[in-house]
C-alpha cells in the first residue's frame, strides 16, 4: 500500500470511528457538506490552514511532467526554493532552469507522483525533445482532505509574468466519470499572467493578467466545455492579495471576490448540467451523458490544488497567434520554440510578483 493510500485509509477509519460514537453531538445541525462521505455539521470549519508551517500531512506536492496543455512547458517539483513557507505565506515559485539542462541534460525526478516508466517522471533532451525549461510547484489535499458542497475562501496574491497560469482548483476525487477532466474541474480563481493577451477572433477578448476566470469545466479526449465568470478590472488581479470564494450547492455554484457580488453558475437548468453545457457535442463518457443527477459530475467530492503552471491555454483553440512563440499547428516543437523565446517572455517575470503567495485556505461546512 501506497503511503498515500495508507493516509487515506487511516483518515477514514477515524472518521467513521468518530461518526459512531459521537452520532449527531448536541447543537449540530446536519449539513449537506460531506467529508471522505460523512456527514458534518453545518457551519463548521472542516478544513484550514494559515501557513505557519508546510504542513506535509495536508498538502501533498505533485511531482511530475506532465507536458499536456497548461502544464506544457513545466515541471512540477518540491525543491525549497519553489515551494517554501514565510511569514505566514504559502510561497509557489516558478524558476527557468539553465541552458545545459533544457537542451542537453536529463531529468529524473524522485518520489515522481505521475506513471512510472514514463516521460511524467524521466526526460532526456534530445534534439527538439528538450526537456520542460520551467520549475514550478502544485500542492493539493488529494489524500487528505476530500469533500463535497461547502464554501471555500482562499485569501492569495496571484503571479504575473508571460505564460504563467496561476490556479486555485478543485480536482474530482476518485474521478467516477473518467480522467482527464471528464469528472471535471472547478477553478475557483484563475488567470493568464501577461500583461497584454487578446484574443485574435473578432472580438478581440482580453484575457491577460486583469482577466479573472472563475469557472467549471468538463473535457472529453478532444475538447473542454465550460460555464464560468469573467471579470475584468483596469488593474491587474495580480498587483494585491483578494480573497476568492465558491459557494458550492447541489444545484448552483457562487463565485465571488473580496466579498463582493455573488456570481452565479447553472442556475434553472431544466434537464441537467451536461446537457446544459455539451452544446458543442463533445464525446463525453456514457455514465455523464445517462447520469440523472442534476449537476454531475459534480455531485461528486473533490479536493484542493493550488500552484502555478506555464503553458498553453488549451480551451482557447484559436487566439493569440501573433503572440506566442509556438504554432498551434506544430505541437511537437511546442516546447522547443517557447525555450527559444525566452529573451522575450522571461523579461516580464519580475522578481517577487511570478509567486503565487497563499494567506490561507478555509472550508465550510454548509
Amino acid at each position: 500500500m501506497s503511503a498515500g493510500l495508507f493516509v487515506l485509509s487511516t483518515l477514514l477509519i477515524i472518521s467513521i470511528l468518530l461518526y459512531e460514537t459521537t452520532g449527531n453531538p448536541s447543537g449540530c445541525e446536519e449539513s449537506i457538506t460531506t467529508v471522505w462521505g460523512q456527514n458534518v455539521c453545518k457551519g463548521r470549519i472542516i478544513f484550514e490552514d494559515n501557513f505557519d508551517n508546510l504542513n506535509v500531512w495536508k498538502w501533498k506536492p505533485e511531482v511530475k511532467m506532465d507536458g499536456l496543455g497548461e502544464d506544457q512547458f513545466v515541471i512540477f517539483d518540491k525543491q525549497p526554493q519553489n515551494l517554501f513557507v514565510r511569514d505566514g505565506r504559502l510561497f509557489i515559485v516558478p524558476e527557468v532552469l539553465d541552458e545545459r539542462t533544457v537542451t542537453r541534460g536529463q531529468m529524473v525526478l524522485k518520489e515522481c507522483t505521475g506513471q512510472e516508466r514514463t516521460i511524467e517522471c524521466a526526460r532526456f533532451a534530445n534534439s527538439f525533445n528538450i526537456i520542460p525549461p520551467v520549475r514550478s510547484a502544485k500542492i493539493s489535499t488529494q489524500d487528505s482532505f476530500s469533500f463535497r458542497y461547502g464554501i471555500v475562501e482562499i485569501r492569495a496574491k496571484l503571479s504575473s509574468g508571460d505564460w504563467l497560469i496561476p490556479q486555485l482548483l478543485l480536482d474530482s476525487t476518485f474521478e467516477e466519470y473518467g480522467s482527464l477532466l471528464q469528472s471535471g474541474r472547478v477553478r475557483i480563481a484563475k488567470i493568464h499572467g501577461n500583461e497584454n493577451l487578446l484574443t485574435d477572433d473578432s472580438i478581440q477578448d482580453e484575457i491577460g493578467v486583469r482577466r479573472l476566470f472563475s469557472d467549471i469545466i468538463v473535457r472529453d479526449r478532444n475538447s473542454y466545455k465550460g460555464n464560468g465568470v469573467k471579470l475584468f478590472r483596469s488593474v491587474p488581479w495580480s498587483d494585491e492579495f483578494h480573497i476568492f470564494k465558491l459557494i458550492w450547492l447541489p444545484d448552483k455554484m457562487l463565485f465571488s471576490v473580496d466579498n463582493g457580488e455573488n456570481y452565479e453558475l447553472f442556475p434553472e437548468i431544466s434537464t441537467n448540467l451536461m446537457d446544459a453545457l455539451n452544446r458543442d457535442e463533445i464525446e463525453l463518457d456514457e455514465s455523464l451523458r445517462s447520469n440523472s443527477s442534476y449537476n454531475a459530475p459534480f455531485d461528486t467530492e473533490f479536493f484542493l490544488s493550488l500552484g502555478v503552471s506555464v503553458g498553453r491555454c488549451p480551451e482557447y483553440t484559436r487566439g493569440f497567434d501573433d503572440l506566442r512563440p509556438w504554432s498551434r499547428k506544430e505541437n511537437t516543437k511546442a516546447v522547443l520554440n517557447f525555450w527559444q523565446d525566452r529573451t522575450h517572455w522571461h523579461t516580464s517575470w519580475n522578481g517577487k510578483d511570478t509567486s503565487l503567495q497563499v494567506d490561507y485556505v478555509r472550508v465550510t461546512a454548509i
